[in-house]
């Protein structure tokens, strides 16, 4: 018995294979859809993802072959991250765009990302747009294809293409279930996209305690309007408080600083300027913890902002400087001790040698030739002392001032004139030939002059020829300035160059014994130059000493 309706004896109808095709299509999409939150879990990376939904998509046997790129916003071109089915190269036979005006951004790819909704092909052999692709579709068997932009809550992850093997696969009954697929899809990748970023932000969390724990610095961070967020170790530990009692109060609340209205004020004060955006610096003295010795912080308050250039928040920074500033005090102690010193040195010993010589020229008149030897070396040994304490006053002059001292622009050939004078006055058998002599500055002082003394004495004292001869030249160069000064005497060994110019003063056995040159290294280093020892041509040696010019 039959309904009467006509019945092919040769199987089913082109209609119904077609809808056989786009049933067996569309359970696969909702298969994929369904399977998004597991692949989610499974993914190690966000490829992952695309690569097991267009695995699962070319399961089917109406789906050749899928897969999924991303734009590249610079130049518009697709890149494929992932794919699956059968490929055979055919994404690198190809090049797909974005861009309108490219024949390759009018493929259904192209259309998909700039409507922003979902574009197919449905013939690929008689679809003019799909021109540039047709030829390694029809070879890999593509009869029809179809694309959708990957876009979640505005934020666009990619486009997502698919092949089939017959011609119109993707009518338009499937463009919401396909729409519904990118969306699964663009869902599921921006959920991972936002686990990874989660747990990236989590690593740098843990990284930032880290560092933010281990330095010996005291550091805070708090709102510009004075509320602690987060608390150092070592702030802890200066105060011996709980992180948990901290966060959440006003800075100045806070046992650093609360007790002290004054240090309350500066605080305050120095975080409302903070909060305008400027970095504040300044010294305060805080209390530790079971103990009344006060810690003196190098206390700062740098403003971090956003990306409108809004304050977001500040931070606080403090550098124990306690035994800095002890060192200072004792500096300053020591320079106040070594300065009584000088003036003991500059009145009273000098002034008492002074009367010693005029006394000894007075009585001079009243002694017989057996007494004159004793009065030679009262005479002699007095001008030696003389001159010592002169060289201990340029000493303590260097030393007690070196801290606070300013230097002026100095002629280096003023300098060499008063000390050539000074040795042809000292020294008769010694000649003094002065070479190139420009008139130039160097950065120096008063003592310049006691410079170039002592070098030129220097070079008498230590030759052993009969008829000592001395050479002073200066050379100027764009930055510094050379004073050398050249001898005929026996020279300086190599071994004994670097000893000479880089001796400590423990080295020196006694004032008189290389003392003169200590202090001219002191005096240049201190105007920020340097001296060296070279050999010359006449066998003897060379001082050079470099000065930054001015």
């Amino acid at each position: 018995m039959t309904d009467g309706s006509p019945r092919s004896v040769d199987g089913p109808s082109s209609a119904e294979r077609e809808l056989r095709q786009r049933l067996d299509i569309l359970a696969t999409f909702n298969e994929v859809i369904a399977d998004v939150n597991e692949t989610i879990v499974d993914a190690a990376e966000r490829a992952d993802i695309e690569r097991q939904v267009c695995e699962r998509l070319v399961q089917t046997d109406e789906l050749r072959f899928a897969w999924v790129g991303v734009v590249d916003e610079t130049t518009g071109d697709v890149e494929p991250t992932a794919w699956a089915g059968d490929e055979d190269g055919y994404l690198d036979e190809i090049d797909v765009s974005v861009a309108a005006d490219r024949p390759e951004g009018n493929g259904p790819v192209g259309r998909a990302v700039r409507s922003n909704a979902v574009q197919a092909t449905h013939s690929i052999p008689d679809d003019p747009a799909f021109g540039p692709f047709r030829e390694p579709a029809l070879e890999r068997g593509y009869g029809s294809a179809a694309s959708v932009p990957l876009v979640y809550d505005g934020v666009r992850y990619g486009v997502l293409t698919m092949y089939a093997e017959h011609e119109r696969a993707f009518t338009a009954e499937l463009d919401e279930p396909i729409s519904n697929l990118g969306h699964a899809v663009a869902h599921g990748i921006d959920t991972h996209v936002r686990r990874e970023r989660e747990r990236e932000l989590e690593r740098r969390e843990q990284q930032l305690d880290a560092v933010f724990n281990s330095t010996v610095q005291y550091i805070g961070l708090v709102e510009p309007d004075g509320t602690v967020l987060r608390v150092n170790d070592a702030a802890l530990d200066l105060v011996g408080d709980d992180r948990d009692d901290l966060v959440g109060a006003r800075a100045w609340e806070t046992p650093w600083w609360r007790g002290d209205d004054e240090r309350v004020a500066d605080l305050r004060a120095a975080l409302d300027r903070a909060a305008d955006g400027e970095f504040v610096r300044y010294e305060v003295e805080i209390d530790r913890e079971n103990t009344d010795r006060l810690v003196v912080v190098d206390f700062s308050v740098t403003p971090v902002t956003d990306d409108e250039g809004e304050v977001s928040f500040l931070v606080l920074e403090g550098h124990d400087i306690t035994a800095r500033k002890e060192r200072e005090r004792e500096l300053r102690r020591e320079q106040e001790r070594l300065e009584f010193v000088n003036r003991i040195i500059r009145h009273n010993l000098l002034n008492g040698l002074n009367v010693v010589g005029a006394r000894a020229d007075i009585v001079e008149e009243f002694v017989d030739d057996a007494g004159l030897t004793h009065l030679d070396t009262i005479q002699g040994r007095v001008r030696e002392m003389t001159e010592l304490v002169g060289t201990m006053r340029t000493f303590m002059k260097v030393i007690v001032e070196r801290e606070s001292h300013e230097f002026r622009p100095r002629r280096i050939d003023e300098a060499v004139g008063h000390g050539v004078e000074s040795l042809r006055r000292e020294s008769d058998a010694a000649s003094v030939a002065v070479g190139r002599l420009p008139e130039i500055s160097v950065v120096a002082d008063d003592l310049l002059d006691e410079v170039v003394e002592h070098l030129l004495k220097n070079a008498v004292q230590h030759n052993d020829k009969p008829d000592p001869a001395v050479e002073v030249e200066v050379a100027a160069g764009d930055d510094a300035v050379e004073l050398r000064v050249s001898d005929n005497g026996p020279g300086v060994p190599d071994e004994e160059k670097h000893r000479i110019v880089d001796q400590r003063i423990e080295d020196l056995s006694n004032p008189g014994n290389g003392f003169g040159l200590f202090l001219v290294r002191e005096i240049v280093e201190s105007y920020g130059g340097t001296v060296e020892i070279e050999d010359n041509d006449r066998g003897g040696a060379t001082f050079v000493v470099t000065l930054p010019r001015a």
